[in-house]
C-alpha cells in the first residue's frame, strides 16, 4: 500500500507497542508486587518520597552527528563535545545536558580544560540562525554548562578550536564570512570575549586549531588562499606581545592545517591535508627555526588528518579519515609516531557505516589516549578499542517500551531505529535494569535496513519486536523474537500483491498466542490484515471491509480470555479513529465516539476486558487535540484530557489499575514540549514532572511497573539531529 494515503505517516507509525504493558503483570498474577522505596512485609518504612520523572541517558547510533573534540583530566574524568556533551566517569560515557540555542541547531568543535579552575572547561562552536550562524561559546562551571556571548563580525561565524592558560586567559580561533572567509581570533580576558585583529593573509583564510605552552608561546593553524588561487597552510604565532604569520614550506596543490599540538618540548606539531586531485595526509613540525614536512601514511585515495596529540614521553598520535575505494567507505585513520616515522595503526571500524575520527587527546600520566569522531576509540597501551558513547546519529528514535520481571529484577526493553549512514535505517533494541545502564541488544539488521515500531513481552525469555524492512521495491513486515539469549528474525510473509506494508503493533499472552498488525491490507478489498503466531507458524486473518476506506492499525492489546483489541484509523474520503475486536473467530468494528475532524488512535492498553484505554489525536479546523477513549465493558466513551496547546498528541498508553493509567505524547510548545498525563480514577491530569524541554520532544511509549516506577521513551531534536530520549519515573 502507498504510504502517502495516511495524512501523516510519521504520526501513524507511533506509540504502537505499549498495548501489552499491563498484561505482562496482570496475566502473571503480579499486580500486587512492589519494589523500590516500599518496605518488605512486616517492616515499617519511612514515608516514601513522591516519585517523579528523571532523564535517563540512552545510547544513539550514527555517523553524521559525530563528536568533534575531546579532553581528559584523568583516567576517570574525560569530556567530549559535538552536537551535545558527554562525560566519562571511568566506567561509561553519559550525556550531559547542554543549554539549547535560541534558534536552529548547534555544533561544538573545540574543547579545552581551564588550568587552575578545578576542572572547568571552555567549549566553542557555532549555532545556526535564520540568516547565517553565530559563535557558540559555553563554559563548564563544574555543575552545568553556561552560555557566553562574543562579537560576530560576519554573517556566517564559527569557532573551531580553543585553548586556555588560566581562568582569565583563553583563546579561540575560527572564521567569519560575509563576502569572503576571514580567519578570526577571540581572546577571553577574564571579563568578556573580544576579537583580536590579525594582519589579513591572502584573499581568504581560516584558523582551525590552536595550542599553547605559555602566555608567550601560542600557535594557531589553518589555511589561506594566495593571490594566484588555491589554498596553502597558514600558521600564526603569539609571542606574548603580538600575533605574526610564520611561513611554511610551499606545498604542491592545495593544502591546509586542521589541528596543532604543543607538547612539553615546546615544538608544535600540525596536521591536515594536501590535495592534488584527491586529498592526502599532511604532517609538519616546527624545529625551532622553521616548519618541516614529515612523511606520513595514506592508506586510501582520499585521506586527511584532523587531530593530533602527544603525551610528553615521545609518543604522538594523529587521527582522521581515509577513503577505501574497494568498499567506497570512509574509515577511521590513526597514525603513530614511533620515533623515526609516522606509521599506520590498527583501529576498529563499524561495518555498516562510514567512519572518521575528528580529535584526540592524551590521558595525563597514564599513557592512554581518547579519540572521537563517528565513534569513540580508546588507546589503553596495547590497542585501540571502540567504547560506546551516548551521542551520535542523524535520526535516532525509540517508539516502544516494555518491562519484564519485577522488583529488583525488573528489566526494561525499548525499540526503535537509527540512521547510521545517510538514509538506511537499522532496527534498534536497548535494554537496562535498575542497576545497569542502557546497552544495545544486537539485532542482525535485515538487508536493505529496517525499523522497529512495537514491542511486547510474554516473559523474560520471550519478547517480540515488530516493524518493517526494505525489500528494494518497497517495504515488508519485520518481526524478531528474543529467546533469552539472541534475537531471531521470525517475520510473517508479505501480503500477496502488497508492495508496501509493515507492522506497527504486537501483543500476546503466551508463546502460542502473539498478534501483530500495522499498515498492511488486502490490495483487492482494502481489508486490514492481522498476523497471528500460534507457536509454530503465522496465520493470517482479515478485518472488516468498509467500501471506499483503507485501514492502518497502530496499537494492539491482548486479553487473557482470548480477545484482541486493535486501534488505529480508517482513511479515504474522510479519516476517523477506529477500534476493532477479535472475539476468537472474527474481527468486528466497534462504535467509537469522537469529535468531527480527522481522528487517529495511536495506542491501546488494557487492565481487564472492562477497563481499556486508547489514545490518539483529532485534527479539526482550528487545532490538533489529544483524544482519549475508555471502554468500560459495555461501550466506548470519549474522556476529556488536558490540552496544553493548540497541537496536542498522545502516542502511547499503559493501564496499571482500575483507577490509574498513563499516557505520553507531545505538544507544540517550544519551551515545554514533552507530555505525560495520568488518569487518577476521576480525570486525566498532566504530570509536569515528566516535562523536559527542547526544540522538539516526542514521547512515543510508556511502561509502568506495579510499584509505580516506570519509563517513557521517544526522541528529542538536539543540535540539528534526532536523538533517543528516555525518562525514568522513580
Amino acid at each position: 500500500m502507498s504510504t502517502g494515503r495516511v495524512r501523516d505517516r510519521s504520526r501513524t507509525r507511533s506509540g504502537a507497542g505499549t498495548a501489552f504493558l499491563a498484561v505482562v503483570f496482570v496475566a502473571a498474577g503480579l499486580a500486587g508486587v512492589t519494589h523500590g522505596h516500599f518496605a518488605a512485609p512486616g517492616r515499617s518504612a519511612a514515608a516514601p518520597r513522591s516519585p517523579s520523572w528523571h532523564l535517563d541517558s540512552i545510547p544513539n547510533i550514527g555517523y553524521d552527528a559525530r563528536l568533534s573534540a575531546v579532553v581528559a583530566l584523568s583516567s576517570t574524568n574525560a569530556w567530549a563535545v559535538g552536537r551535545g556533551s558527554d562525560h566519562w566517569n571511568g566506567h561509561q560515557w553519559t550525556a550531559v545536558p547542554v543549554p539549547p540555542p535560541s534558534s536552529g541547531y548547534f555544533n561544538l568543535n573545540g574543547l579545552a580544560v581551564i588550568p587552575g579552575s578545578g576542572g572547568q572547561m571552555w567549549a566553542v562552536g557555532s549555532m545556526s540562525t535564520t540568516s547565517g550562524s553565530r559563535f557558540w561559546i559555553l563554559r563548564w562551571t563544574g555543575t552545568h554548562w553556561k552560555k557566553y556571548g562574543a562579537p560576530n563580525p560576519g554573517q556566517f561565524n564559527t569557532l573551531s578550536s580553543v585553548t586556555a592558560l588560566s581562568p582569565g586567559d583563553a583563546w579561540a580561533v575560527g572564521s567569519s564570512e560575509s563576502s569572503s572567509n576571514v580567519a578570526v581570533l577571540l581572546h577571553w580576558t577574564g571579563v568578556a570575549w573580544t576579537q583580536v585583529n590579525l594582519v589579513p593573509v591572502g584573499l581568504s583564510s581560516y584558523l582551525a586549531g590552536i595550542s599553547a605552552t605559555s602566555g608567550s608561546d601560542i600557535w594557531a593553524v589553518g589555511g589561506y588562499e594566495p593571490s594566484n588561487g588555491g589554498q596553502q597552510p597558514l600558521v600564526q604565532h603569539w609571542n606574548g606581545h603580538m600575533w605574526s604569520e610564520v611561513t611554511t614550506p610551499p606545498v604542491s596543490g592545495n593544502a591546509g592545517f586542521q589541528a596543532v599540538t604543543v607538547g612539553p618540548s615546546g615544538l608544535p606539531l600540525a596536521v591536515g591535508y594536501t590535495a592534488n586531485g584527491n586529498s592526502q595526509t599532511l604532517i609538519e613540525q616546527w624545529d625551532g627555526g622553521q616548519w618541516n614536512v614529515l612523511p606520513s601514511a595514506n592508506p586510501g585515495d582520499d585521506d586527511q588528518l584532523t587531530g593530533v596529540a602527544e603525551d610528553g614521553q615521545g609518543n604522538a598520535w594523529a587521527v582522521g579519515t581515509d577513503h577505501r575505494p574497494a568498499s567506497n567507505q570512509y574509515r577511521n585513520l590513526v597514525e603513530q609516531w614511533t620515533g623515526g616515522a609516522w606509521q599506520l595503526d590498527a583501529v576498529s571500524n563499524r561495518a555498516e557505516a562510514n567512519q572518521g575520527l575528528a580529535a584526540i587527546t592524551n590521558v595525563p600520566g597514564s599513557g592512554q589516549f581518547w579519540a572521537v569522531g563517528a565513534s569513540v576509540q580508546r588507546w589503553t597501551g596495547g590497542s585501540w578499542q571502540a567504547t560506546p558513547a551516548p551521542n551520535g546519529g542523524i535520526a535516532n528514535e525509540l517508539r516502544g517500551v516494555t518491562l519484564t520481571g519485577f522488583g529488583a529484577g525488573t528489566r526494561v526493553w525499548a525499540v526503535g531505529s537509527a540512521s547510521p549512514d545517510h538514509g538506511q535505517d537499522i532496527p534498534t533494541v536497548f535494554t537496562r535494569t535498575a542497576s545497569e545502564p542502557w546497552t544495545r541488544s544486537i539485532v542482525v539488521p535485515p538487508q536493505g535496513g529496517g525499523q522497529f515500531y512495537g514491542i511486547a513481552a510474554i516473559s523474560a525469555s520471550d519478547i517480540w519486536a515488530v516493524g518493517q524492512h526494505s525489500t528494494g521495491s518497497g517495504e515488508a513486515p519485520l518481526a524478531d523474537r528474543w529467546n533469552g539469549h539472541d534475537w531471531m528474525e521470525m517475520s510473517p510473509p508479505p501480503v500477496s500483491g502488497e508492495d508496501n506494508s509493515g507492522l506497527d503493533a504486537v501483543c500476546g499472552t503466551s508463546p502460542g498466542n502473539v498478534w501483530a498488525a500495522g499498515e498492511q491490507q488486502d490490495p483487492s478489498t482494502a481489508q486490514p490484515v492481522f498476523d497471528h503466531f500460534t507457536g509454530g507458524r503465522w496465520k493470517r486473518s482479515q478485518g472488516p471491509a468498509l467500501p471506499g476506506y483503507s485501514f492502518a492499525i497502530n496499537g494492539l492489546a491482548c486479553a487473557a480470555n482470548g480477545e484482541v483489541w486493535a486501534a488505529g484509523l480508517k482513511y479515504g474520503s474522510s479519516q476517523a479513529a477506529v477500534v476493532m475486536l477479535w472475539n476468537g473467530s472474527k474481527w468486528a468494528l466497534q462504535t467509537v465516539p469522537q469529535p468531527s475532524g480527522s481522528c487517529t488512535l495511536f495506542g491501546i492498553s488494557l487492565q481487564s476486558v472492562s477497563n481499556i484505554w486508547a489514545v490518539g489525536e483529532c485534527f479539526t479546523a482550528t487545532k490538533d487535540m489529544a483524544l482519549t477513549e475508555h471502554w468500560n465493558g459495555v461501550a466506548w466513551k470519549q474522556i476529556k484530557s488536558p490540552q496544553p496547546d493548540i497541537s496536542t498528541f498522545l502516542f502511547g498508553v499503559t493501564v496499571t489499575g482500575r483507577n490509574e493509567a498513563w499516557a505520553v505524547g507531545e505538544f507544540s510548545s517550544q519551551r515545554d514540549p514533552s507530555l505525560v498525563e495520568r488518569w487518577n480514577g476521576q480525570s486525566w491530569v498532566r504530570d509536569r514532572s515528566g516535562s523536559f524541554g527542547g526544540i522538539s520532544v516526542y514521547l512515543k511509549g510508556v511502561a509502568i511497573s506495579p510499584s509505580g516506577n516506570g519509563w517513557a521513551v521517544g526522541s528529542q531534536y538536539v543540535g540539528g539531529e534526532y536523538r533517543t530520549l528516555a525518562i525514568e519515573r522513580r
